[in-house]
């Protein structure tokens, strides 16, 4: 898959459906394409968020997991969302468990690389960590409802 094609298929999130295509094929090139069977675990809470992933085909659950109890599911994501942020600042480490659902097509982007770049160039900086800042509050409040829904029972 070239660049282009990745690029291409990262537009089709509509967190990047507006990025300009030079800062576009700037992003594309820290991709790849990967594929999880359902019931795979993308992250778990604590692992080394060394990467985020764009949704192309499946879902993913967002769980809380506690040792000795179940996993709670705080949101479920499907096409086109973006799965992580937690790789933009340190310790770079998963807030969430990821839990695949049904089997996923997805866009890997490689965190380290990326955040260099992001520096080197203030202004794609600026762009990217606009539309994570985004991603951020959306599971900032789907947790809040999460919680006042659990608490209510």
């Amino acid at each position: 898959m070239t660049v282009e094609d990745v690029a291409e298929l990262l537009r089709t999130a509509p967190l990047f459906a507006d990025l300009d295509p030079a800062s576009l094929l700037a992003l594309a090139r820290y991709g790849d394409e990967v594929r999880f069977d359902a019931e795979a675990l993308l992250a778990r809470d604590g692992w080394p968020a060394d990467r985020f992933y764009v949704l192309l085909e499946g879902s993913v659950s967002l769980d809380v997991h506690e040792p000795h109890a179940e996993p709670l599911p705080i949101e479920t994501l499907t096409v086109p969302e973006v799965v992580g942020w937690s790789w933009l600042m340190p310790p770079f480490r998963w807030h969430f468990d990821v839990r695949v659902l049904t089997p996923v097509w997805a866009i890997a982007i490689e965190a380290e690389a990326l955040r260099v770049a992001m520096v080197e160039d203030p202004s794609f900086g600026y762009a990217l960590m606009t539309r994570f800042a985004r991603v951020l509050l959306q599971r900032l409040q789907a947790t809040r409802l999460r919680v006042i829904a659990v608490s209510r029972r």
